[in-house]
Formats: C-alpha cells, structure tokens, sequence
C-alpha cells in the first residue's frame, strides 16, 4: 500500500498543499498560522539573543583544617573569635534587611498617598 501519490514533485506538492488550503475555512487558516507563528516566534528570539554571558570564576569555599589533636582550651577560643565574627556579620545583615524593609515602607506609604 503507498502511502504517497506517485509521481512525487515539487509541483504535485504545491498543487496539493493548495487544494488541502483551500477546503478550509479562515478562522481554521488563522489558528493554523498562529500555531506555527508562535513557536518560530520563540526559537527566532532564542537564536537571535546569543549573548554571551562574562566569565565569572567560581566560588571555592575552604573548609578549615584541624588538628586532631586540640585542646579543649583552643576549641573554645576559637568558638569566641567564630560567634564574634558570626555577629557582626548578623549584624551587618539586620541592618540591610532594616533598610530594604524601609524602602519597601516607603513605597507602599507612596503607593497609598497616589491610591495603589
């Protein structure tokens, strides 16, 4: 059984993409040509949008090395150096969060005076 008419041209294809074309209604033809459109429409954004990205380096992160041979005295020495670094930098954190919680009051004190 063959699947295609015989013989197979350039113009039989055309004759028959027209015959197939002109059975159908327009609102048909319309769906038929968005459905095709719009996936073009984003393979054509991603092709044309090759930007390159700048290098960035990665991120290593040390882990400290120990002896394994410590003294109970030198862990918590070192715990009071770690928690004094760990309240600054909570600190440090607090106050950004303070000041972006303050721009976001601010925009809705805005937002409200203009009735948002």
């Amino acid at each position: 059984m063959s699947f295609f008419p015989r013989p197979v041209s350039p113009a039989a294809a055309w004759a028959d993409l027209r015959l197939a074309l002109s059975n159908k209604s327009p609102h048909k033809l319309l769906f038929g040509v968005g459905a095709v459109a719009v996936p073009l429409f984003f393979v054509a954004l991603f092709i044309l949008s090759n930007t390159e990205a700048p290098y960035k380096p990665p991120t290593i992160i040390y882990a400290e090395n120990w002896k394994a041979n410590r003294t109970d005295a030198e862990i918590k020495a070192q715990q009071k150096i770690d928690t004094a670094k760990r309240k600054v930098l909570e600190a440090e954190l607090e106050a950004r969060k303070a000041k972006q919680r303050a721009f976001f009051q601010e925009l809705q004190r805005k937002s409200k005076a203009i009735g948002l």
